[in-house]
């Protein structure tokens, strides 16, 4: 398509196609000093005329499918609706990278490896309450019978047995389900704030190709 310029105005006065049968009368009857043309597929989005009536396009080639031309600004930008989704996707890609290391991740309870998953920690909660009303049952029962016997009750200690992920067992109180919580504590704190910090960072990303070749893995292991 052939673009017929205003000089001052830098606005297209008309378009013309090639095949067209006043292409050529128009191109030669055009007031040089008042308009100049280029031909392009599509219009330029902040043209340049030089001195001569060359005409160029300052904003050059689209940087990528994503981009559209600021008007206002006279620069190619990405708009948010665009930008919006991809973090989007990602977060919760991040999210799933972060469950799947809590599905695999263990910590070392005296010589045995105990998963923290939120399944996990349910089930050392039930036994544990178990373990502890029986045994509350069981030092109230100590104590009537020491009253009965006219000594002092003995404190009672329970233990169930606990079975671990490697297969290895160990009899727990109480306490010790206390202390094997305590330890999957940090851990589980360390993967939400890594998460919580690589979602800071794409959220600071500008630009599609940054969002793109993100690499949650690479950055995780970083942070």
């Amino acid at each position: 398509m052939i673009f017929v310029l205003d000089r001052e105005t830098k606005e297209i006065v008309k378009r013309i196609h090639p095949l067209s049968g006043s292409y050529e009368k128009t191109i030669k009857d055009l007031d040089a000093e008042l308009y100049t043309y280029y031909e392009s597929d599509e219009v330029f989005k902040n043209p340049i005329i030089s001195d001569d009536g060359e005409v160029t396009d300052e904003a050059g080639e689209k940087p990528s499918e994503y981009h559209i031309w600021d008007e206002e600004n006279s620069e190619w930008t990405i708009p948010d609706e665009v930008l919006n989704p991809l973090k989007e996707k990602l977060e919760k890609e991040i999210t799933a990278y972060r469950d799947s290391l809590r599905e695999t991740s263990t910590v070392d309870y005296n010589g045995h490896l105990q998963r923290y998953r939120k399944s996990d920690l349910s089930d050392i909660d039930y036994y544990q309450a178990r373990l502890e009303k029986t045994q509350i049952k069981a030092q109230e029962a100590e104590g009537v019978l020491a009253l009965k016997e006219g000594r002092e009750p003995e404190k009672i200690t329970l233990t169930i047995t606990w079975y671990f992920y490697d297969g290895t067992t160990s009899e727990m109180t109480v306490d010790d389900f206390d202390d094997l919580v305590a330890l999957t504590d940090g851990p589980i704190e360390e993967l939400y704030r890594k998460e919580a910090t690589l979602k800071a960072v794409i959220n600071g990303l500008s630009t599609v190709e940054e969002l793109e070749n993100f690499d949650i893995a690479a950055n995780w292991a970083n942070t």
